[in-house]
């Protein structure tokens, strides 16, 4: 029996034929038969479409079983949500400042390499073998400042309202400019750290 002619059948839109085919195969077996059974009761619907719904007399049954008596408080009146959700927006919000914040730029020479580094203010530092320079981040606000360990050349270009610094082997150079300092200016300044 195909469920085509089932479905006719228990709809009643079967034909004389389909509904003598569905009753001859009920009979033929009591397996047969209790499966139309089975068939008939999923199929029926449960309420009579003439009844009228009454949906005030539905919640009537429904309320005394959703009601304990424990008030219902509103979820964002919790003080629990909101303060999980404002430890939420701070979380985010330090990790888009430590994901967008600059970072410290490393640049370092194997034995045997050189490397000429051009700042971001035009002044440049040839690096010797070995060496390392760390580029604070922020370089220029206030001040330009590097950390230099090993040997570098550098050219600084002049800027007075920022100060260029080297800090090598614990010593800080350069800030203000000296009359001598200023004399370098035409030469390259040499700096061992």
């Amino acid at each position: 029996m195909t469920p085509e002619i089932l479905a006719r059948y228990l709809s009643g839109n079967a034909s004389p034929a389909d509904r003598a085919a569905v009753e001859a195969w009920a009979q033929s077996t009591a397996a047969n038969a209790g499966d139309l059974v089975q068939l008939r009761t999923v199929w029926t619907p449960q309420v009579s479409p003439s009844e009228d719904w009454n949906v005030d007399r539905a919640w009537n049954r429904v309320w005394p079983q959703l009601s304990d008596g424990t008030p219902v408080t509103p979820l964002f009146r919790r003080p629990a949500v909101w303060m999980a959700l404002a430890a939420t927006v701070i979380l985010a919000a330090g990790a888009a400042w430590r994901a967008t914040r600059p970072t410290d730029t490393l640049y370092q020479t194997a034995v045997g390499q050189q490397q000429r580094v051009t700042l971001s203010d035009g002044s440049t530092v040839d690096l010797a073998p070995g060496s390392r320079l760390e580029v604070k981040a922020g370089y220029g606000r206030p001040g330009r400042t590097v950390t230099l360990s090993g040997r570098g050349m550098f050219e600084v270009r002049h800027d007075a309202g920022h100060p260029f610094r080297v800090i090598a082997s614990g010593t800080t150079m350069g800030g203000q400019p000296t009359p001598r300092q200023l004399r370098s200016k035409s030469r390259p300044m040499r700096v061992n750290g």
